[in-house]
């Protein structure tokens, strides 16, 4: 078990891409900073996959080469305690799970190893709330939702 002490927990979250302007469906993990659907793809680090019309269920891609490792060894990792680069980087190596760069229907309280942008800074996400009928962004019937989480990320 990684148990090291050293980085800030950091939050962000995505809302349903087909909402309304306002209601941003891309982050950046580097910059911690939520975007529109207008922004450069080579920010674009979590992006909300769920079409038009459909429920929200939080699941997201990337757009610039990231790639997401659910963490299925949690012997082997804890978010907790992963608190510096080489803990994030050995989170990544021992997560369990497979490499890619989209993650489907995510659970909350479920963690992912970050691999950003194809190069070696890391991150671990921890989803902490998925809501299919959250309307803080977006009050209408359809589009709504909003997949919120953690995380711990190297930035050097």
């Amino acid at each position: 078990v990684i148990t090291v002490q050293g980085l800030a927990t950091e939050n962000g979250n995505i809302r349903h891409i087909a909402g309304p302007n306002g209601c941003l469906g891309s982050f950046d993990l580097v910059t911690a900073s939520a975007l529109p659907s207008s922004a450069a793809a080579a920010n674009k680090d979590v992006v909300n996959t769920n079409t038009a019309g459909t429920a929200f269920d939080g699941s997201f891609e990337s757009k610039n080469g990231t790639t997401f490792k659910q963490v299925t060894t949690l012997a082997n990792v804890t978010y907790s305690t992963s608190n510096n680069a080489a803990a994030l980087e050995n989170a990544y190596t021992n997560a369990g799970g497979t490499e890619a760069t989209s993650v489907s229907a995510p659970a909350n309280g479920s963690v992912y190893a970050v691999k950003l942008r194809g190069g070696s800074d890391y991150a671990l996400i921890r989803v902490t709330n998925i809501d299919a009928n959250d309307v803080t962004c977006n009050a209408a019937a359809t589009n709504k939702g909003i997949l919120a989480f953690e995380y711990k990320i190297n930035r050097d």
